[in-house]
């Protein structure tokens, strides 16, 4: 909604409406930033646990946060579940 509305910026205020800091679209986007490693580790977790895929079929690289899936599922019609839960993952670039 900020980028949409071109909003920078926002004030951070208290119950009385002092200003007590502002805050930037980069300071909330900051905790959805995380390592490649972590994202890999959780993408390779969410592929192997709720599709029961063989770890050691598929390959999850992460790459300044863009995820690249290779390998072999067990059946084709995996492969759209397997992009949607990796697409889930919070951290990936858009």
């Amino acid at each position: 909604m900020l980028r949409a509305h071109r909003i920078k910026r926002l004030p951070a205020v208290n119950a009385d409406g002092k200003l007590i800091d502002i805050i930037s679209r980069a300071n909330l986007l900051r905790v959805f930033v995380r390592p490649d490693t972590e994202i890999t580790a959780e993408a390779s977790a969410v592929l192997s646990e709720i599709l029961l895929a063989d770890p050691a079929a598929i390959r999850v690289t992460v790459d300044d946060s863009v995820v690249t899936l290779g390998g072999r599922l067990a059946s084709q019609d995996r492969i759209d579940p397997a992009v949607r839960l990796t697409e889930a993952i919070d951290g990936l670039s858009q």
